[in-house]
């Protein structure tokens, strides 16, 4: 059996930490998300009115940190070695009714690596330290087979962006979270619920999550795993009792001969203003066209 990770180690990075961050926030629909009434106790429903309040977030600020040993062949000799991720880091900005989003990840322990992404609408702008300073551009081209709608589109944190339909009732958006906490049903293991605890100067819920992950598995989220091997995220999640907003994923990752990791993420400046521009044009560079 293999054990090296697949294609270049930026890649296992950059799927370490987004796979963590959905096993982290799921798939969400938006829907009405104040917390209203006695505490919770349904680890599910919180989980599913978690999801519904970071959708309702029209801006939001990520930071995070990855520490723990990837095991890689960097030098293309044939034999993994162990490499300490001690340092590497990740901050993001999110614009969601704009669709403008940043992404910077830094990796000291890979040649001193940094990969910065810009999502403006429809154009992604990505650069590497590895090959330079330019920014590379590409455009998702429009589906000519979907005609325009006068219907506005709602653009939702977590989730693909619908069909455009019209604005649900309260009443229908207000079923949307039993519609997730039914499908959080379909998990391997169920959500539990922890020990409510102070987080700053409010107090959130704990939720834990235990999500097995294997490489003929869609829950493989990405990460380059070697065939036939098995990994688990485990993750706990800090959600404020109050806004029910999740503000922080602290998340081990058992990537089997990949490694372990531990990723934690804070998530904080939710609707607070954010600016992100596309990069200055004489710094941009068009993407080779594909075969």
């Amino acid at each position: 059996m293999n054990h090296r990770p697949q294609g270049h180690p930026a890649h296992a990075i950059a799927a370490l930490l987004l796979g963590a961050l959905l096993a982290a926030c799921g798939n969400g629909t938006s829907a009405p998300s104040a917390a209203n009434g006695p505490a919770l106790t349904d680890a599910k429903e919180i989980l599913a009115r978690s999801l519904t309040a970071l959708n309702d977030a029209q801006t939001f600020h990520l930071d995070g940190t990855l520490t723990g040993t990837l095991e890689a062949d960097l030098t293309n000799s044939g034999t993994d070695s162990a490499i300490d991720m001690k340092g590497t880091s990740l901050t993001a900005d999110a614009d969601v009714p704009n669709e403008r989003a940043s992404l910077s990840i830094s990796v000291p322990a890979l040649f001193a690596l940094k990969v910065d992404y810009l999502q403006i609408g429809p154009d992604t702008y990505s650069r590497n330290s590895l090959s330079g300073s330019s920014w590379t551009h590409t455009t998702q081209v429009a589906d000519a087979s979907i005609p325009p709608s006068a219907v506005p589109t709602p653009r939702r944190i977590g989730a693909a962006s619908p069909s455009p339909v019209a604005l649900p009732t309260p009443e229908a958006s207000l079923d949307l979270v039993g519609q997730i906490t039914a499908g959080l049903d379909n998990l391997p293991n169920p959500p539990t619920k922890g020990t409510d605890a102070a987080c700053g100067q409010k107090t959130c819920y704990t939720i834990n999550l235990n999500v097995p992950l294997n490489s003929g598995d869609d829950t493989g989220l990405g990460l380059p795993l070697p065939s036939d091997a098995s990994a688990s995220v485990a993750v706990t999640l800090s959600i404020e009792q109050d806004t029910l907003l999740p503000v922080q994923a602290i998340a081990l990752i058992n990537a089997g001969a990949n490694g372990t990791f531990n990723l934690t993420l804070n998530l904080s400046k939710f609707n607070a203003p954010v600016t992100i521009s596309a990069p200055p044009p004489d710094q941009v560079v068009e993407a080779s066209p594909g075969p």
